[in-house]
């Protein structure tokens, strides 16, 4: 029998809808990321933004930066809250309650620590210490249960995902690391852990994680858009970390490295398929950068954004 010109074209035109709509359908019903691994992504984040931000606060005890410090501890509050009904079998309850005294005892010494800048006007180095040594053992724990549960059955997780995730944490601990090195009462609470990476080869790392992500932003408007912002700033305080000593920045520092994580979380939000960027980000105008860190002479000095 023969087919019709007419009818063969709308089989084709059929055939090929199908082609090109099976991905899009097998993308929508794919299965969801783990919300675990979010919340115990997030839950670290807010950990080192919370430390950054106390040693801001210990240098200039500005109400502002005290306000940081309750916001992010607040954040993690709440992400230590939600791990637990996230966990379903997938972490052990000796692990949850590991870490929720890691927490506690973090908690307990930022709130020591924070009385002694209000009431003496300057922290108590030996408390400090124990509070960064705990910080970094949280964040240890925090990791290791994270990595654990990709490893289980039935989790789900994405590579640029990961990428994305990976690229902000290592941005939180430089930057709380930089803060920490830039004020003079906590200066040394950073140094001689065998482990620490140098600043230089931590920000050469981040280069390598932000070129990943390169490919996936190209799938929105929106998450290109927020990744040209990112790498702008990123080209404006890269030098500072790789040459800390020549150009100590600390405001400028902190205020461009916050944006960026801010700006990861956003693509890795849209990338996980929880939610789109907003709308708002990718029509706004390109950033205009002042100045090089290099020509500012104090940490006191501003960027305009």
């Amino acid at each position: 029998m023969r087919i019709s010109a007419p009818v063969f074209r709308a089989a084709a035109y059929l055939l090929s809808l199908t082609v090109l709509l099976f991905p899009m359908a097998r993308l929508a019903n794919a299965a969801p990321l783990t919300p675990l691994l979010e919340s115990l992504y997030k839950f670290r984040i807010e950990n080192f933004i919370a430390l950054n931000a106390y040693y801001n606060y210990s240098a200039n005890g500005d109400k502002q930066t005290l306000d940081q410090v309750n916001d992010a501890i607040n954040k993690s509050n709440a992400l230590m809250n939600e791990i637990p009904t996230r966990a379903s079998s997938l972490v052990s309850k000796a692990q949850i309650n590991k870490l929720t005294s890691a927490h506690d005892k973090f908690k307990k010494l930022m709130n020591t620590n924070l009385n002694d800048v209000r009431k003496k006007g300057y922290p108590d180095l030996q408390v400090v210490s124990e509070m960064a040594n705990d910080a970094q053992d949280l964040n240890k724990l925090s990791k290791e249960i994270y990595d654990d549960v990709k490893t289980k059955d039935n989790v789900v997780t994405d590579k640029y995902v990961e990428v994305g995730r990976e690229a902000s944490l290592l941005l939180a601990q430089m930057m709380t690391k930089y803060s920490a090195r830039s004020s003079s009462s906590t200066a040394l609470t950073f140094q001689g852990a065998d482990t620490d990476t140098p600043l230089d080869k931590q920000a050469q790392a981040f280069d390598k994680l932000l070129t990943e992500l390169d490919t996936p932003v190209k799938k929105s408007k929106a998450m290109q858009a927020q990744y040209d912002e990112i790498a702008t700033k990123w080209a404006f305080i890269r030098s500072s970390y790789i040459n800390y000593n020549e150009n100590n920045v600390a405001f400028v520092i902190n205020r461009y490295s916050n944006s960026i994580i801010r700006g990861l979380e956003n693509i890795v939000e849209e990338l996980a398929g929880n939610k789109p960027i907003p709308k708002d980000i990718s029509e706004k105008p390109k950033l205009v950068i002042p100045q090089k860190p290099a020509d500012l002479q104090t940490s006191g000095q501003t960027a305009k954004q």
